[in-house]
């Protein structure tokens, strides 16, 4: 994060928005154990879900660094564990794993922005009207 940038915290529903803007910049937004509070850990409440469910129907970008999550419990730990490879939010131990990844991505849509807005060829016109046999 810039510096002079106000941090992004995670304490209730009403941070959400906050969470989802910085998501949606074209770096991603990285979140620390530090900017998470206890409603974050605790998955009965539903933050952790509803944070995350936003962030993937806005195709946002979220890595979130926790050295262990096992210290938030068992249900805590399955989640970071299910969410190592997932395409929107992702957990890592480190922050720069964690900043790699979002890089990645980045570069990644970038580039399909770019393709997307080439011209369309001859050849992808062609494909794209031959019909299969039934």
């Amino acid at each position: 994060m810039a510096t002079g940038t106000p941090r992004i915290a995670v304490r209730s529903f009403g941070d959400i928005a906050s969470v989802l803007r910085g998501s949606l910049a074209p770096e991603g937004l990285v979140l620390t154990e530090e900017d998470l509070g206890p409603d974050f850990y605790d998955l009965k409440t539903g933050l952790a879900g509803e944070l995350f469910q936003k962030v993937v129907n806005y195709r946002g970008r979220l890595a979130i660094v926790i050295r262990d999550p096992h210290a938030y419990g068992e249900r805590f730990s399955e989640l970071a564990y299910e969410h190592r490879r997932h395409a929107a939010v992702r957990f890592f131990e480190d922050q720069a794993q964690a900043l790699q990844w979002l890089d990645e991505a980045r570069v990644a849509t970038s580039a399909e922005k770019m393709s997307d807005s080439l011209p369309e060829t001859r050849a992808d016109a062609t494909r794209k009207s031959v019909v299969p046999a039934a």
